[in-house]
């Protein structure tokens, strides 16, 4: 009885082990692949884009915001049915447009397509498209302008807005106050971690 009973318990034992090894190894994964909006530093302001493409509609829009996290304003658009990329380049238009408009003069875009970022930062070799030259003729007006990719999961304010249908033009909402948008803001400002999938 006692052999059988001390290769049961180490059996067991051995796959509590396995249990736990699994268990802390996916908690590992998990924290490893947290993301929170990263604020712009004191003096900046950063713009988060998004575009939304149906097959009957386009929402390009975006947020700007500052070091604390407060939206100076929130905008959204009906860009027309083109690209993906199409998209998120009027996205990046519109938001500079505002931020030459109020005399914002250093700004951090932030888009969740890398290639966009790329294109922008001349650092993708590809056919540029229109909105391309005006994004860096805004760049040169605004003054100092970076763009970055940013994690799907830390862009959500964007990611929202494109949601809201908009109308022909740019809707700018300057003093935003939707349900969602004020928690999905809040969030940001408090630095919550969002899980990347």
């Amino acid at each position: 009885m006692k052999g059988r009973n001390k290769r049961r318990f180490k059996k067991r034992v051995c796959d509590e082990r396995t249990l736990l090894n699994g268990l802390k190894e996916e908690i590992r994964r998990i924290l490893q692949n947290k993301v929170i909006r990263e604020p712009p530093d004191p003096g900046e302001m950063k713009l988060n884009t998004d575009s939304s493409l149906q097959s009957d509609s386009a929402e390009p829009g975006g947020v700007i915001r500052d070091h604390n996290g407060f939206a100076i304003p929130c905008y959204s658009a009906e860009g027309g049915v083109r690209t993906v990329i199409n998209q998120e380049l009027i996205a990046i238009v519109n938001g500079l447009k505002i931020c030459r408009q109020d005399g914002i003069k250093k700004v951090k875009v932030a888009t969740d397509s890398k290639q966009v970022a790329q294109i922008i930062n001349k650092k993708e070799g590809r056919k540029v498209e229109n909105e391309v030259f005006e994004i860096w003729e805004l760049m040169q007006q605004v003054g100092q302008v970076q763009a970055v990719h940013a994690y799907r999961e830390a862009n959500r304010t964007a990611d929202y807005l494109v949601t809201l249908r908009g109308s022909p033009g740019c809707i700018v909402l300057t003093n935003p106050h939707v349900d969602i948008l004020d928690r999905i803001l809040a969030e940001d400002r408090n630095c919550r971690k969002y899980v990347r999938r």
